[in-house]
């Protein structure tokens, strides 16, 4: 299971669910350096767990499965105290069977700027959050020159081809068709002086540097 997830380029986070033999726990499978970084996720729970078979007396384990969905709207992990004072609705628990108990391995989450239940002043204040663009590009030397501008770090979501759901909410870097540039928060372009004979060929980040413009961002609406 472990190894599927990172050859898929994820990672998982394992929270141990108690002492029963057959109570592995929670796998919360998250982007690569989530921990270190977080951004807004939805938090889904898998239907079909995974089964451990070398656990306790080999009889394994059962492990329910949680995922961490990048998601513009979505939460971050936020401390117990913070987590109390969310509705329920703004709020989300993983690990120790669902209890809210601090010493039971939890995991807390919450919604950025949601409304509190009680008058604490500066509940999330400070936090700040950075949601990686998505860039839609099959060319490396695209990808280098905009580390190189600093327009995206190391970590960010590169992509051949997108979809309504790659796409919806999300910061994009990348040329898109007008009915998914809609779904996009904004839609950043670098504009590229390209001549007859460059059209269909890979370029180097040498030539790249050379004919690239300045970025220019979008928002596309509907109507």
């Amino acid at each position: 299971m472990v190894e599927l997830v990172r050859a898929a380029g994820a990672d998982v986070r394992k929270i141990s669910g108690g002492t029963s033999y057959r109570s592995g726990g929670v796998m919360v499978v998250h982007p690569l350096g989530y921990w270190d970084q977080p951004v807004p996720v939805r938090v889904e729970t898998a239907p079909e767990g995974a089964w451990d078979g070398t656990g306790y007396d080999g009889r394994g384990r059962h492990w329910d499965i949680i995922r961490l969905v990048p998601d513009a709207a979505g939460m971050v992990p936020v401390t117990r105290g913070q987590w109390s004072e969310l509705a329920e609705s703004d709020r989300a628990v993983v690990g120790g069977g669902g209890s809210s108990k601090s010493e039971d391995g939890a995991v807390h989450f919450g919604r950025p700027g949601a409304d509190r239940k009680s008058d604490i002043s500066g509940l999330l204040a400070g936090l700040t959050i950075t949601v990686p663009p998505v860039v839609v590009t099959r060319h490396p030397a695209l990808v280098a020159l905009l580390r190189e501008r600093g327009l995206v770090s190391g970590d960010c979501r590169v992509i051949d081809h997108a979809g309504p759901d790659d796409v919806r909410g999300q910061d994009v870097i990348g040329v898109l068709p007008l009915s998914l540039a809609a779904l996009a928060r904004t839609v950043t372009e670098i504009p590229l002086n390209l001549t007859p004979e460059m059209r269909g060929k890979e370029l180097d980040l040498e030539t790249l540097r050379r004919i690239a413009g300045e970025e220019v961002k979008y928002m596309v609406t509907e109507m």
